[in-house]
């Protein structure tokens, strides 16, 4: 810092030249800014990476919806780091370490006790055991002010400034708020407020040298619709645009698991407890953006598989075929569809309504799916055609 700064000069009353001192500055001198170029040659271009293509010593945000898992997964990831093992059995752990969680919600000996079985469910020796007993640390703030924040100016707030500085040495490689809103202050809708949010984080991840998960819930109406973009949690954008890394967590509705790669099928039918979810990566500032993965929860054991990248184009064609297959087979058997009646039975094609649509509407528009009129027994009211192959339409009524 550079300790010969010139006063402050303005005139006074008659032109007087008042001078003051000028405060002392925290900002270090233009020369104490200069740097190697060299040196920045060979200095790696992204943060540590914690876990490949996964995490990276920055600031993340997990959003999903209540009830979804998120805290079972983000404790198995810490038991992963703690240990050294490949997170959800797919992603290999690059830097191992502690993880401090600091919860504003469920208390510590809760968390304890699932991180205790998700531990069993790894078949953790014991030896291992004792490893994430020292790897994984609780903070329990669960009833207490736990802002980061201070409400009102959105100054940094003393928890924050504790925080860096009580575990500085204890050799934290990433830690977790749970959840966001209970460290928060004001309206979290507010964008200063959350981006005072986001500087209070990065302040805590600069200090200890680690990751900083910030664990989000995601708007009614993104849950509701299965949203997976950056900016599906609640609040404000800043959230989002401060953050460099973005993981969106959902449960997979039945009639989209036709999706997932058959390798995730096949685990999620031998599960005994068995939900499907689907872990999108939005956002990713250090790397490439990873494919979405597919993950089969069986009780507190967590299996994870990449997502199959496909073309877009060539998957439409194959749901056309499909469903002209579907409707050929179906005349055959003298069982005929009107368009309602066919999206009834997506289901049994694997296909959602709008696939089904999408498909039907193709198939007209290039004339090989035709509207037939029904046989007379089975007209009623508006329903007097069905869909027909084109080859198929039969020349008179039957």
């Amino acid at each position: 810092m550079s300790d010969e700064r010139p006063p402050i000069e303005y005139k006074g009353p008659h032109d007087a030249v008042i001078r003051f001192p000028r405060p002392a500055s925290r900002l270090p001198s233009f020369d104490d800014l200069a740097w190697d170029i060299e040196t920045a040659r060979s200095a790696p271009l992204h943060p540590p990476e914690l876990i490949e293509r996964y995490l990276f010593r920055t600031l993340r945000v997990l959003a999903a919806g209540g009830g979804t898992g998120k805290t079972a997964l983000l404790l198995h990831e810490a038991a992963c780091l703690a240990l050294g093992r490949p997170v959800f059995g797919l992603l290999p752990v690059l830097r191992s370490g502690r993880t401090l969680y600091i919860t504003g919600e469920d208390s510590a000996e809760e968390l304890q006790a699932r991180l205790a079985r998700i531990v069993d469910a790894m078949d953790c020796g014991r030896d291992e055991r004792q490893i994430v007993q020292d790897g994984v640390r609780f903070l329990d703030l669960a009833g207490e002010d736990a802002r980061l924040v201070e409400p009102g100016s959105g100054r940094t707030s003393e928890l924050t400034f504790d925080l860096a500085a009580t575990y500085q040495d204890s050799g934290i490689a990433h830690v977790v708020l749970d959840p966001l809103a209970s460290f928060g202050a004001d309206d979290e809708n507010v964008n200063g407020n959350v981006q005072s949010l986001v500087n209070a984080a990065r302040r805590i991840g600069k200090g200890l040298g680690a990751a900083v998960t910030l664990c989000h819930h995601v708007g009614k109406a993104s849950a509701r619709d299965g949203a997976e973009d950056a900016y599906v949690g609640r609040g404000g954008s800043a959230l989002a645009d401060g953050s460099r890394i973005v993981h969106v967590l959902r449960p997979v509705a039945d009639d989209e698991q036709s999706k997932a790669p058959m390798t995730a099928l096949a685990a999620l039918r031998e599960a005994e407890h068995g939900a499907l979810l689907r872990l999108a990566t939005p956002k990713m500032s250090h790397a490439p953006r990873p494919p979405a993965l597919w993950i089969v929860r069986d009780g507190w054991k967590f299996q994870a598989f990449r997502e199959v990248q496909r073309d877009p184009d060539a998957e439409r064609r194959a749901q056309v075929e499909q469903v002209l297959n579907f409707v050929t087979e179906a005349v055959k058997r003298k069982r005929f569809f009107t368009q309602n009646d066919l999206e009834a039975h997506r289901d049994e094609m694997g296909l959602t309504r709008e696939e089904v649509r999408r498909a039907v509407s193709e198939l007209k528009v290039s004339g090989r799916l035709v509207l037939a009129p029904l046989p007379k027994r089975l007209c009623a009211g508006a329903r007097k055609h069905y869909l027909c192959p084109a080859d198929s339409v039969p020349e008179r009524e039957e």
